[in-house]
């Protein structure tokens, strides 16, 4: 943990930082130096796209996951990232499925279009056997893939029966976490 950059601008400023100078590691550089990691010195900032009375309204009476989600993670992404992150999903599920048309086949049928485009998807190895009968379900939240082969040369395959009223579910949360409801 630490500071990056302390600017000191006036006299009194120099006095407080003299007086924390001697609990801390520090060393003088060049204006030019750091000027390039911060934008702001020179140029500045744009106008917030936000209502800042609405966002200290917000502040007082939402989490700061509430307000995470409206405010930073809601930000629009350029053309150019969301194509690059499509092709990387895409490449992701091309790998996982080992580019077996039998895999890519289970990869569309158990995944909903609505699912594989908000990317809650399960993305099945080559050598998979899933069942799932009707009443069934498999509840998916991120991508999560089964049927990873712990040695290579492996001929076992992964069999997955999902019965009448069974649930299956998944998370991402760590790698590869997965919960079953008889």
């Amino acid at each position: 943990m630490g500071l990056s950059l302390v600017m000191v601008n006036s006299q009194k400023g120099a006095s407080f930082f003299e007086k924390a100078k001697i609990r801390i590691n520090s060393f003088q550089v060049p204006f030019e130096t750091i000027e390039k990691g911060n934008l702001a010195l020179t140029k500045s900032l744009d106008k917030p796209k936000v209502n800042r009375e609405q966002f200290f309204k917000d502040l007082d009476n939402m989490t700061f996951t509430q307000i995470a989600d409206k405010y930073i993670l809601s930000t629009p992404k350029s053309k150019k990232f969301i194509i690059k992150k499509y092709i990387k999903y895409l490449f992701a599920v091309w790998r996982g499925t080992n580019h077996s048309p039998k895999a890519i086949y289970q990869f569309f049928k158990y995944n909903t279009f609505n699912e594989i485009i908000h990317g809650n998807v399960l993305i099945p190895a080559s050598h998979v056997v899933i069942q799932l009968e009707k009443g069934g379900k498999i509840i998916k939240k991120g991508i999560s893939y089964i049927g990873t082969k712990r040695y290579r040369k492996s001929k076992l395959e992964t069999r997955l029966l999902i019965e009448k009223r069974g649930r299956f579910g998944t998370w991402t949360k760590y790698k590869y976490n997965v919960w079953c409801r008889y």
